[in-house]
């Protein structure tokens, strides 16, 4: 799990577990943050909630391009990826801005 980017080959899964882990993994640290914070609201987090916060991340504040975010995460129209571009981080705005000649 842990190979250099440049030796993975393109049939290579991108997290070499299964979903059920990937979810039991999730669970677990939701159940330690609520415990450790006492705020309940952690037990709710979900691997849905994981692959949102993804893809908003490699979107919003990477900018990698909706396609690319498409088919790793497993969208399979633009229309369902399309409310995690609307989502802008004030840095990037400003970054964006800053490079514009207006």
């Amino acid at each position: 799990m842990n190979a250099d980017v440049n030796e993975i080959c393109d049939r290579d899964p991108i997290v070499d577990r299964s979903k059920r882990t990937l979810q039991n993994w999730v669970d677990a640290a939701a159940a330690q943050a609520a415990d450790e914070t006492g705020d309940d609201d952690y037990r709710r987090v979900s691997t849905h909630d994981l692959r949102r916060c993804w893809a908003n991340h490699l979107l919003v504040e990477e900018n990698v391009s909706p396609r690319i975010v498409m088919a790793l995460g497993g969208w399979s129209s633009y229309d369902a990826i399309e409310p995690y571009l609307a989502a802008s981080i004030e840095e990037n705005i400003n970054a964006t801005m800053a490079s514009i000649d207006l």
